[in-house]
């Protein structure tokens, strides 16, 4: 059987700006689609950040149970962003709700319309479970 050695918390506590090293996330609502002549580069995805915070571990427990500090019921394409910027060293994943459970992944880039739900920090809570 998994142990299940620390819990994520999304956070978005005022309190924990003077907390160093925690990732940020963006919860956002997918709108729809518009037509875009954006062209360009996105930034290197990551699925670990080598620094405790891994996509497989919050999708797990966001499949789960409610990981937000605020009352959320998850929309058909709502999507997770977690970055880090560590060291001068940017890293991100996404996360999208599709079919009922969370997965890796996101919405198209520079044409979806996004309403953004609410921001802010990723807290690691460690447990020891025995």
């Amino acid at each position: 059987m998994c142990e299940i050695t620390k819990k994520y918390k999304l956070c978005t506590c005022e309190n924990l700006d003077n907390v160093e090293n925690l990732s940020e996330w963006t919860l956002t609502r997918f709108k729809g689609i518009k037509e875009s002549n954006i062209r360009g580069k996105i930034a290197k995805y990551t699925e670990n950040f080598e620094n405790g915070i891994s996509s497989e571990e919050l999708i797990l427990q966001m499949n789960a149970e409610n990981c937000f500090d605020f009352n959320y019921t998850a929309n058909e394409n709502d999507c997770l962003r977690v970055s880090t910027n560590e060291n001068d060293n940017y890293k991100y994943f996404k996360i999208i709700y599709k079919n009922g459970q969370w997965q890796s992944g996101g919405n198209p880039a520079f044409v979806s319309i996004l309403e953004n739900i609410a921001e802010g920090k990723l807290e690691i809570i460690q447990k020891n479970y025995r």
